[in-house]
């Protein structure tokens, strides 16, 4: 696994597991330079994991568009006007081809482990 992240510590789950980390930093596009290196792995079949607010990230800039994913909330990503609100799924952590999405740290960490 590879991670892209603002600084050169990698974010990880309690599991050990790199992540795309939440926090609000990515409703005012301070992870933008992240967000285009997620769709660059996406582009060459790298999966991507999101949780809480990265997933609004992803949102924001069309990742999610065209994926099944959840959120911490549906409107989390409502507020970033993307257009896959018909694909969102209340669930505690979602993959769809290389897009993992997951409410929460142990959520995603609990369904990677399970996969």
């Amino acid at each position: 696994m590879k991670t892209v992240g603002l600084s050169l510590e990698p974010v990880k789950t309690i599991g050990g597991l790199p992540i795309l980390p939440g926090g609000s930093g990515w409703q005012d596009g301070e992870y933008d330079q992240v967000v285009e290196k997620a769709k660059e792995f996406l582009s060459v079949d790298v999966p991507v994991a999101a949780i809480c607010w990265a997933t609004a990230g992803l949102a924001r800039d069309g990742v999610l568009d065209e994926v099944c994913h959840t959120s911490n909330a549906q409107i989390y990503l409502q507020w970033t006007n993307y257009g896959g609100t018909a694909l969102y799924q209340d669930s505690p952590a979602v993959t769809d081809g290389n897009v993992i999405t997951a409410k929460e740290e142990r959520s995603l960490e609990a369904f990677i482990l399970d996969f």
